[in-house]
């Protein structure tokens, strides 16, 4: 999706999740991001709708779960909230339901599309993550040992004695 999500007030916003709410209780929500190629609107009511987007070819597989509004587009967007599930899901699995509402509801807030990582993914970022943390506290530690060997050789300030 380009462009803009549609504007909507604290009313429409409180039914927009209150629908999310309602298709995760239902079980529609991992039918929504299953992997299909056909676009399909999966579950209506009231003055919203959930649809399962097509596949973009270039995008490696990532498949989106959109709520849209009901009604004539008039020239606007309808999109509320979406959220991508990149690759890495295998074919034949889903993110959990909950997990998906989570992100459909932090679309709905903050105007975005929003994502979700497959473990290995999130398994990679925890690792590297890991390593930049180590990196940090290597730095930190020959930092302080410089500074604790200057003020040994009676250097308390850079270039003065």
């Amino acid at each position: 999706m380009s462009g803009d999500f549609a504007k909507l007030n604290e009313a429409q916003k409180k039914e927009a999740k209150a629908f999310i709410n309602k298709a995760h209780s239902k079980g529609k929500l991992p039918k929504a991001a299953a992997a299909n190629p056909s676009q399909k609107t999966i579950f209506s009511e009231g003055g919203f709708r959930l649809e399962r987007r097509q596949a973009v070819p270039n995008d490696g597989g990532a498949r989106k779960v959109a709520v849209e509004q009901n009604g004539p587009r008039n020239g606007r967007s309808t999109t509320v909230a979406q959220t991508k599930v990149l690759p890495g899901y295998p074919t034949d699995s889903v993110p959990p339901s909950g997990k998906i509402r989570n992100r459909l509801q932090a679309s709905l807030k903050f105007g975005k599309e929003t994502y979700i990582k497959p473990q290995r993914r999130l398994d990679h970022d925890r690792r590297v993550a890991e390593g930049q943390q180590q990196k940090r506290e290597t730095l930190l530690k020959k930092h302080n040992e410089g500074i604790m060997a200057r003020a040994a050789a009676g250097n308390t300030r850079k270039g003065k004695t």
